[in-house]
């Protein structure tokens, strides 16, 4: 079976000297995504937005397909917490005046 090297970048490179053997080219694609869901599920709790990729080569260095994955967060503003607000209100009518 040929054998696919699966190289990843995550703000740092990280150059795969194993290797995977795959049955044919075709599962490549599948394994990278899979690589990539499992990296982001191990660095979601730790950061605000992800952003990284898995370059694949074959045996003879040659690249062969590049996977990416980028999830982002945004927190608008706007958006007011109704625990916080509730909080509030209740201290305002519980306040001697």
């Amino acid at each position: 079976m040929p054998r696919y090297f699966f190289d990843i970048d995550d703000c740092i490179s990280v150059r795969d000297e194993r290797g995977l053997e795959l049955p044919h080219i075709d599962a490549a694609p599948t394994e990278a995504q899979l690589a990539l869901a499992e990296l982001a599920a191990d660095r979601a709790r730790d950061h605000g937005q992800i952003r990284m990729s898995v370059a694949v080569r074959d045996e003879a260095g040659n690249p062969v397909l590049r996977a990416s994955l980028s999830l982002v967060s945004e927190v608008y503003a706007a958006q007011n917490d109704d625990r916080s607000h509730d909080a509030k209100r209740l201290e305002a009518v519980s306040s001697p005046a």
